[in-house]
């Protein structure tokens, strides 16, 4: 999953999956992208939170 911060400001965020684990909380700055891969069999992307 590719995520990219497109605010002006930095903002922290984590990856939510449904039945997996989410991703540890990040903190980009704007235009900082990052990309996660979930390497597990079970769980699908749901979302993006804040942290």
């Amino acid at each position: 999953m590719n995520i990219k911060n497109n605010c002006t400001y930095t903002v922290r965020v984590r990856v939510i999956v449904d039945w997996g684990t989410d991703s540890p909380c990040w903190s980009l700055a704007p235009g900082q992208g990052k990309f996660w891969f979930k390497e597990t069999i079970t769980g699908q992307y749901s979302h993006l939170a804040t942290c």
